[in-house]
């Protein structure tokens, strides 16, 4: 059973940019329309018009140049320029009218290009506030976050999320949206995974030293810990650019997923989460379709893959073209963007979607 709840989202992933107007506007069943007329919704409202959010990075030539000068960076004291910071960070807009209604995206969408963008129209749950600060897609670095689902009485949870915070990480949050704690949780579990990794790996390299130099470098890291302590906004700004590898990606995504079901069972909460994430450091995404109780209602999800995803004269359409076995084009999206049935496939339930930097698309179970 399809649960047909709260936002929509979009994702597109290729090789070759696209034109923001083809996935956004132009489309027979495009993002914006879906929030003017979704078709998967929950109790059959099909309006999301509580805001809407754009996010895209540049073209892959400059993020390489940003990942190699992040590269470059993330082991000395040296500061990042500006215009690297403008390579590497994701370019994001957000607005509180609704998406049908927003002249500016109109005119952003016919003019952009970029090979991976997110976009999400907003239906706000109950209580929440309708502002800028809690619209997606949500960015800390070159790291972009987006959510299609609901933290069930978040309200009974929020203060355990919060305490698993950092004082520095905590301050990083500006609405009051389930969504961006989630993200703000999932970064600093990627980041408390980075510092066991580095601490695991200066031990092994200890093991091949000679006691006094075990010694000495003991006295050293035990000032590196202060120094650390004392700079905790310098070393997490320097984390949000470091380049992390899928696997500690991944491993940051289902821990904050398996800590968000286990607050929840400590608080007694007894209806499920719909947890639809999608992730992006600019050159991998992984995106979830995730319900925390078994046999509960999901959020759809789908996606599409191909060579290219374009108009169609013939049809007056847009298609997935294949034109070879090799798959550069992919879009993940809460409904499908066009009415051929064969190119969407649905995201089984519990299920993790991740796509590679050489453009693979691999699934697999959420335990």
């Amino acid at each position: 059973e399809i649960h047909r709840n709260m936002c929509r989202l979009m994702i597109y992933f290729g090789r070759k940019p696209i034109l923001m107007a083809n996935l956004l506007t132009k489309p027979k069943m495009s993002i914006i329309q879906q929030s003017m007329q979704s078709r998967l919704r929950f109790h059959g409202i099909n309006i999301n018009g509580d805001g809407f959010g754009v996010g895209w990075y540049l073209p892959d030539d400059n993020i390489n140049n940003g990942e190699e000068l992040a590269n470059n960076n993330q082991d000395n004291d040296v500061h990042l320029s500006t215009s690297f910071i403008e390579t590497i960070s994701p370019c994001v807009f957000t607005s509180t009218s609704p998406a049908w209604n927003n002249r500016n995206v109109q005119r952003l969408a016919e003019k952009i290009k970029s090979p991976l963008i997110f976009a999400h129209v907003r239906a706000a749950s109950p209580g929440s506030p309708v502002n800028e600060t809690n619209c997606h897609p949500f960015v800390f670095g070159k790291y972009m976050f987006m959510h299609n689902g609901m933290v069930s009485e978040f309200i009974k949870i929020k203060k355990a999320v919060i305490n698993r915070l950092s004082n520095y990480m905590f301050g990083l949050i500006q609405g009051t949206a389930d969504s961006e704690y989630c993200f703000v949780l999932f970064l600093q579990l990627l980041f408390d995974l980075d510092d066991e990794y580095m601490q695991k790996k200066s031990k092994e390299e200890k093991l091949d030293e000679n006691d006094e130099e075990d010694e000495e470098e003991n006295n050293n890291n035990e000032k590196e810990i202060v120094i650390s302590i004392e700079s905790e906004e310098e070393r997490y700004n320097k984390k949000k650019y470091k380049k992390f590898t899928l696997e500690h990606i991944k491993e940051a995504l289902i821990q904050t997923i398996n800590l968000l079901n286990k607050y929840a069972r400590e608080a007694n909460v007894k209806k499920s989460s719909i947890l639809n994430f999608a992730v992006s450091d600019g050159e991998i995404l992984l995106a979830t379709r995730y319900v925390s109780l078994p046999n509960s209602p999901a959020a759809s999800l789908f996606y599409a893959s191909g060579s290219s995803f374009e108009y169609d004269e013939s049809t007056d359409s847009y298609l997935m073209i294949q034109e070879d076995k090799r798959q550069f084009c992919h879009i993940i999206t809460s409904e499908p963007l066009t009415e051929d049935i064969y190119d969407w496939i649905e995201v089984p339930i519990n299920n993790l979607i991740v796509i590679t930097e050489q453009s693979n698309l691999l699934l697999s179970p959420i335990n």
